[in-house]
């Protein structure tokens, strides 16, 4: 009798061991999957706009391709998609869009730009804008500003040097005695003021200065304008609603009647 027992006893610790093992195995397998799903991360292969400029407007298509997502989602208004697709967009303005990826509690993005451009009548109305800024200006006693160059004639992509496009820039200005001044320096193509491209410094107190102001190199073929442009600082600020740090050579030329300003023609040509 106390045999059989024993050999009972024995059978059933037996069978416990091996439940525990199985168990054991089990869990570690099921870990295993847990770990091999958390490692597949979303992948995103493509994220494009083509094209990747348009005017104001016009369309273009974001297309993407996305791998081990359970979702995916794009800003800007377009929302969840599918992993494989394209949306035609009309942005008004330079835009930067975001794709988002998500697989388990794994996420991934990436960005896409559009730059957008005036249209063909925005271009016409800022030229016509500029003009009857620039028309305006009159000649008042102690304002001057001009720009002194040695060259007026490159070709495309052809850098300046001392002894190329280089230019001086004089102004002499009085405006009481604690003025504030904006001083524009830059060039845009003649035919598109929306091309503008230069640099402002800020002054106050009694301003008389010359010399050296920079470089350029030239453009796309055309004629281009380099201009040297004085502005009331207060004026600007107060106008523009902005910080002076704030506050961009082009949205200055684009937006505020100058004190006094010069410019100049420069045209480039294809090299033959």
């Amino acid at each position: 009798m106390k045999v059989k027992i024993l050999s009972v006893l024995i059978i059933v610790l037996f069978l416990s061991i091996m439940l525990s093992g199985c168990n054991e195995r089990k869990t570690n397998n099921d870990n295993s999957n847990d770990n091999l799903v958390t490692k597949i991360i979303p992948t995103i292969t493509s994220f494009t706009v083509n094209p990747n400029t348009i005017k104001n407007g016009e369309s273009a298509l974001l297309n993407w391709i996305v791998d081990n997502a359970a979702s995916v989602s794009i800003d800007n208004g377009i929302g969840n998609v599918e992993i494989i697709g394209n949306h035609l967009i009309s942005p008004t303005q330079t835009t930067v869009y975001t794709i988002t990826a998500t697989n388990q509690e794994k996420q991934t993005t990436a960005t896409t730009q559009i730059i957008v451009e005036p249209s063909d009548e925005e271009i016409e109305q800022l030229n016509e804008q500029v003009d009857s800024l620039l028309s305006a200006v009159e000649e008042r006693d102690g304002f001057s500003a001009s720009i002194s160059i040695s060259k007026t004639e490159f070709f495309v992509g052809e850098p300046s040097d001392i002894n190329g496009l280089d230019y001086d820039c004089e102004f002499h200005i009085s405006m009481g005695k604690n003025p504030k001044i904006f001083q524009v320096l830059g060039f845009y193509k003649k035919d598109n003021v929306n091309t503008f491209s230069g640099g402002v410094s800020y002054s106050e107190g009694s301003l008389a200065s010359g010399g050296y102001c920079g470089s350029w190199k030239a453009q796309p073929t055309g004629e281009y304008y380099l201009y040297n442009g004085i502005y009331d600082a207060t004026k600007v600020e107060e106008t523009l609603n902005k910080n002076r740090n704030e506050i961009t050579a082009k949205e200055i030329f684009l937006n505020i009647q100058p004190e006094v300003f010069s410019r100049e023609i420069i045209t480039v040509f294809e090299e033959s």
